[in-house]
């Protein structure tokens, strides 16, 4: 038995699955869309191990912490490059998933993150990225891509209420 603990990225919200570790990640991806009660299938979902420089992330880690503001540290975006397969076995050595009831010393595991937890596209609202991972035109002062839209809306209504409002003089 195995007892991940999972962070999703975007809030930082932290998930704790026990899974047998002959399960298949893909079964992995289920237990962690029911116990978050995600509305969308399981599949969109996309795991990665959560390691830096060999080690498992901390909760305390300044990448991890971030995660809980919405943002997306170059750290983190290094951990994403490389997903785990849905068809490998939770217990698989490319993993090493610590064992639930292993000797190790418990107050070194204390903290530990073992998953990382990303979310389908359609879902990923608010989710910023360290300074670096912005477009350059972000960088020029520019208006990003929501504050443009959320302009042109409300340009494009003022534009329709002043014409139905003369309609109605009329």
């Amino acid at each position: 038995m195995k007892s991940l603990t999972c962070v999703v990225i975007g809030d930082g919200s932290v998930v704790v699955v026990e899974i047998d570790e002959h399960k298949k990640v893909a079964t992995l991806k289920k237990k962690i869309k029911e116990e978050k009660m995600y509305k969308f299938p399981a599949d969109q979902l996309t795991l990665y191990v959560a390691k830096k420089g060999g080690n498992w992330l901390k909760s305390d880690d300044p990448g991890v912490l971030q995660l809980k503001e919405g943002v997306v540290a170059t750290a983190i975006r290094d951990i994403m490059k490389n997903e785990m397969n849905t068809t490998y076995r939770v217990h698989n050595k490319a993993f090493g998933f610590p064992d639930e009831d292993e000797d190790e010393d418990e107050d070194a595991a204390d903290g530990e993150i073992h998953v990382l937890v990303g979310l389908p596209e359609h879902v990923k609202t608010g989710l910023r990225y360290d300074q670096q991972e912005k477009p350059e035109r972000w960088h020029s002062g520019m208006a990003s891509p929501v504050s443009y839209s959320w302009n042109w809306l409300s340009a494009m209504f003022s534009s329709a209420e002043s014409v139905s409002s003369s309609k109605k003089d009329v």
